[in-house]
């Protein structure tokens, strides 16, 4: 579960939910659904692989740690920051075709 933004940083839960918890906080979603697979790499970069009908966007992100307001080192193979872009924020795939 990830909570508001504040900046390029987000509250982050990530624990085994008891399946009628996840159920209960899935209920206002509605019928949409968001399928991603998350890869772990190196340095804290994660790459979360989306599943059909976005297959083929994958979205690099690091797993930042200490102070939010410092940006992380980023490695040579970084590309665009999309930070601040709503069009890969997760909520728009369930929505709306890939971008």
């Amino acid at each position: 579960m990830k909570g508001p933004r504040d900046g390029p940083a987000h509250t982050e839960y990530k624990y085994p939910a008891p399946v009628a918890d996840a159920l209960e906080l899935l209920g206002p979603c509605g019928p949409r659904a968001l399928v991603k697979h998350r890869h772990t790499l190196p340095d804290d970069w994660t790459v979360e692989e989306y599943a059909p009908p976005h297959a083929g966007l994958a979205v690099p992100e690091i797993e930042q740690q200490g102070d939010p307001t410092t940006p992380p080192p980023r490695p040579p193979r970084a590309g665009k920051d999309i930070t601040s872009d709503r069009t890969y924020s997760n909520a728009i795939p369930t929505t709306s075709p890939s971008p």
